[in-house]
């Protein structure tokens, strides 16, 4: 996976980082493959383990306010003119508060006073099961004297989803496939096949003049986490002072997210690099 590869001393890479006492749920492991070939991992975990020691995860998605209206609406024959008034249902909001606040859902309140009743009753009720997308769940034990496991597309999975499955102590891995580590194999095999020319990444410099322009000038479409406008944004803000280095790519990435955007530590991280603000440092300089 070439992780050994990275050098952790320069870029902090200590383990001692996950152990965080104030954490109170268990940690999970997020590991990214090619999409194309993330069956392989999966393979390969129950021919290490065994078969009965690994197995997917269920999820559960439940009826919320809209789709509790939408559903009466539709069972009980209504048109798709009459049940549209579910859109104006606020996203976070249930029936009960939107029939207080949006007038349309109170005119269908008072129109359909019985399907309005049924769908405020089945709001929160359980629709469907499926299986989470990337979870698996490695036991040190067989699974079925840990779990409820059922038999799903011939393959085991744990009839629980994934928080009921950590309050039971269970560690879970997120296997990942990613099409953007298609794509970059892809293009390595090309050149190799059309110019002759055998690229190792892992041996790539981390300061080529002409990349970091490329992020400093916000050309980054299709790059994994810096193909957003905000990001490119964020990326020609921070060249401001002049040509972004790798750090500040890697200081980007991590700050691109919504605690430290809320906290103001990516804004005061432009205006340090862009020379504007003094660094606020933890000892005397």
């Amino acid at each position: 996976m070439g992780i050994t590869d990275v050098d952790p001393i320069r870029f902090g890479l200590i383990f001692e980082r996950f152990i965080n006492p104030d954490r109170l749920d268990l940690p999970d492991a997020d590991l990214d493959f090619m999409s194309s070939r993330r069956d392989e991992v999966i393979r390969y975990l129950r021919e290490t383990f065994g078969m009965d020691r690994v197995a997917g995860i269920s999820n559960y998605s439940q009826l919320g306010a809209a789709s509790a209206l939408r559903d009466v609406g539709r069972v009980h024959g209504l048109s798709s003119m009459e049940i549209a008034v579910s859109k104006h249902i606020p996203a976070d909001a249930t029936l009960e508060s939107a029939y207080e606040a949006v007038a349309e859902v109170q005119a269908y309140a008072k129109a359909h006073p019985a399907l309005f009743d049924h769908s405020v009753k089945l709001q929160g009720a359980m629709r469907s099961y499926g299986k989470h997308a990337a979870g698996v769940i490695v036991g040190g034990r067989p699974l079925r004297e840990m779990a409820v496991v059922e038999s799903r597309d011939g393959e085991p999975v744990i009839n629980w989803d994934k928080r009921v499955c950590e309050d039971m102590g269970m560690v879970k891995l997120d296997i990942l496939g990613l099409s953007n580590l298609d794509i970059i194999q892809q293009t390595v095999e090309r050149v190799k096949t059309r110019h002759g020319v055998e690229i190792n990444l892992l041996r790539e410099p981390l300061d080529q003049p002409d990349v970091l322009d490329a992020f400093s000038a916000g050309q980054t479409t299709a790059i994994f986490q810096f193909e957003s406008a905000g990001m490119k944004g964020l990326l020609t803000s921070l060249a401001y002072a002049g040509r972004l280095t790798f750090d500040n790519l890697v200081a980007a990435t991590a700050l691109y997210r919504p605690g430290p955007m809320e906290s103001g530590m990516l804004e005061q991280y432009v205006s340090v690099t862009r020379g504007s603000k003094r660094p606020l440092t933890l000892t005397p300089a």
